[in-house]
């Protein structure tokens, strides 16, 4: 099937540049008839400006305007000039002098130009059905191979998967050890660094008053649990003999001695004054 294709397509590209070469030939014998038509000397139109109006109108008879004349000298249209010719288009084509190169004319881009294009294009088919043909020709071989040999597209799956999981594997391991290796750097740079620093400044910082009240705070806990403890330990029955046995001492006098303390007087209890002389 890729063969009769090929071979088709070969035999129709020989039949275009046939073509082309018969449409070569027809445009230079053209050409050539164009050029000896061209040679045969033509007749000028010699005017003045005394006699403009008969250029004119003798212009005019054979089917031209006085626009149509371009001077021979300045080539452009000054209708002025003391010889002039007529443009190669006339206004009236169907004029006996122009009615023949009227119909040789070529509104078309000139031959060789289009035969140029007509090659390149020709090429580029040419071109285009080779890569086709080989990429068809690549396809079918590939299904062929697919067809003959189904499972290695499925070794071929696994292998991939396989590579893809070992590169995570690998990639995954790399960046843990990456940061377990930043971060005991960077334990070890903090440690020996800003705890060092911090120790000292600290230290520094802290007022002697606040280390003296947390020394007092800490001997006045010590003692207050100390008494506590001697307390919890004493009996209650002594506690309560010592304090029921001790004496009232009684206030001092003006003078500054302790009043003695007066036995039971049995005056007191008879209602005499203790202070009479017994």
């Amino acid at each position: 099937m890729v063969g009769a294709g090929r071979d088709r397509g070969l035999q129709d590209l020989r039949q275009a540049c046939d073509s082309i070469a018969a449409y070569e030939a027809s445009q230079n014998a053209l050409e050539s008839a164009t050029e000896r038509r061209a040679a045969i000397p033509k007749p000028r139109v010699t005017t003045n400006s005394s006699i403009g109006h008969l250029a004119s109108a003798t212009a005019s008879k054979f089917g031209f305007g006085t626009s149509n004349l371009i001077c021979v000298k300045c080539s452009s249209l000054c209708g002025n000039a003391t010889e002039q010719l007529p443009l190669s288009r006339p206004t009236n084509p169907r004029s006996p002098p122009f009615a023949r190169r009227s119909r040789v004319s070529n509104s078309g881009p000139p031959p060789r130009q289009a035969l140029r294009c007509v090659l390149l294009l020709a090429t580029a088919a040419e071109a285009d059905l080779r890569r086709y043909l080989r990429a068809r020709r690549v396809r079918m071989a590939d299904a062929e191979l697919r067809a003959r040999h189904g499972h290695l597209d499925r070794v071929g799956s696994e292998v991939s998967v396989t590579a893809v999981k070992a590169i995570k594997v690998t990639t995954l391991v790399a960046v843990v050890r990456t940061v377990k290796t930043a971060t005991r750097v960077t334990i070890e740079t903090a440690s020996q660094t800003t705890i060092k620093t911090a120790i000292p400044t600290t230290v520094k910082t802290a007022s002697s008053t606040t280390i003296k009240m947390a020394i007092l705070t800490a001997v006045m806990t010590t003692v207050m649990t100390a008494i506590q403890a001697a307390i919890r330990m004493t009996p209650m029955r002594a506690v309560f003999t010592a304090t029921t046995a001790s004496p009232v001492s009684p206030e001092p006098d003006d003078v500054g001695r302790p009043i003695a303390a007066a036995s039971p007087d049995p005056r007191t209890s008879s209602g005499l004054d203790p202070k009479l002389p017994a």
